[in-house]
């Protein structure tokens, strides 16, 4: 492991280097002079002014530029932000095919800190006679932005039809985790097997394998299944269970379950989704509805645990043609015992967007207004323009 300004220098002289050979050679191999000449430039910038209380001391500046060079299926891409402290964040992202195969890189650095490199990829991907294979390089700072720590990383992924009749796919980690998260060391950092797309009792069936240094660590049971004579309706289940860490004699100990239901009735969209600690004790639950309301679309959606009322919110939008507008009440729940609901809207949150045209209905940008009314005084107001090109 290397510390410091000089492993901050290496590592962004290394994965700097190593992206612009990547760079280098692809265009040299497939692409010449005047191929690059006809490639198209496009990306969008966002400049976004804020103010709390109408105090000008709050008032903030930011404007984010992203930029891609796209050649067939070449393209190379950077995004940048920037506020009245400067340069804030910057990223890079490559991609590069070439045959059956593809290679993609990324980089992200953060100028203001004192160590500002944080994270860089460079992923592999391919196809071979049906399966498929992802092999990526990782590196990242592992410490804080103060006392940075660099290390490196690697996943492997093969995954492919199993028999025609399900999907497998298997994520090893070396100094890294099966998600990519990188870790201390080059030493073996788990592995996930997934089982997909499995026919089960009329409905689809996944299985998922986490394992971790020791062995198993967890396994996870997903099914969904169409409901009869309701239309467009799905009921699911997900079981989270505890390898090999049970009680004594146990070789699997129910972390837990949940319950989703999704559905229409009438023109009304109706979804829930409750976790349970296990067969006998209720955990959370969420509902949502949403439907037709002046114009618009109203949704709601309410959060209980197993003993009260935990959230409510409702949220109306409208949308049109180059036009549209959101508007959110911020609901307070003081208490609920069962019968009696004591509320309060200490404020409430209105989005409005516009596309902008001009000259024979040349697009010129989006301008988006967002205030939010307390009961004393404007809360919050910020005013974004977008323009893509």
């Amino acid at each position: 492991m290397r510390r410091g300004s000089t492993a901050c220098t290496l590592v962004w002289a290394t994965t700097t280097v190593v992206l612009g050979m990547v760079l280098a050679c692809t265009a040299g191999s497939f692409w010449s002079v005047a191929a690059f000449a006809q490639g198209t430039l496009s990306g969008f910038t966002a400049v976004t002014a804020s103010i709390s209380n109408l105090d000008l001391s709050t008032l903030s500046f930011s404007d984010t530029m992203a930029v891609t060079y796209r050649v067939d299926s070449f393209s190379l891409s950077g995004r940048s932000v920037f506020s009245l402290t400067g340069f804030t964040s910057q990223d890079f992202r490559l991609t590069a095919p070439f045959g059956d195969y593809a290679l993609q890189g990324g980089m992200s650095f953060s100028p203001t800190q004192t160590a500002p490199f944080t994270r860089a990829n460079l992923v592999l991907s391919g196809a071979w006679e049906g399966v498929s294979f992802t092999v990526s390089a990782l590196s990242a700072n592992i410490g804080s932005a103060q006392t940075p720590a660099y290390d490196f990383g690697s996943t492997i992924r093969l995954s492919g039809t199993v028999m025609d009749c399900a999907y497998l796919s298997v994520i090893l980690g070396i100094g890294a985790t099966p998600f990519g998260r990188v870790q201390q060391g080059m030493s073996y950092e788990g592995m996930r097997i997934s089982w997909g797309n499995l026919a089960f009792c009329g409905g689809t069936a996944n299985l998922n394998f986490l394992f971790d240094q020791a062995g198993l660590d967890s396994e996870t049971i997903s099914w969904s299944v169409p409901i009869p004579y309701v239309h467009f309706s799905t009921f699911g289940l997900n079981i989270r269970l505890d390898g090999f860490n049970g009680p004594a004699g146990s070789w699997l100990d129910l972390l837990g379950f949940s319950a989703s239901l999704r559905g229409k009735v009438g023109e009304l969209s109706v979804s829930g989704s409750f976790s349970f600690e296990s067969v006998q004790t209720f955990s959370r639950g969420v509902w949502s509805v949403s439907g037709p309301f002046f114009g618009g679309t109203l949704s709601s959606s309410t959060s209980i645990d197993e003993t009260t009322l935990l959230s409510q919110a409702f949220t109306w939008s409208y949308r049109s043609d180059g036009f549209s507008v959101t508007a959110s009440p911020t609901f307070e729940i003081a208490s609920f015992d069962g019968t009696n609901l004591v509320f309060d809207i200490p404020s409430v949150r209105a989005t409005i967007r516009w596309d902008l045209m001009c000259c024979d209905g040349i697009d010129v940008g989006d301008l988006t207004a967002s205030v939010t009314v307390g009961r004393q005084s404007l809360e919050q107001v910020s005013v974004t323009y977008s323009y893509e090109f």
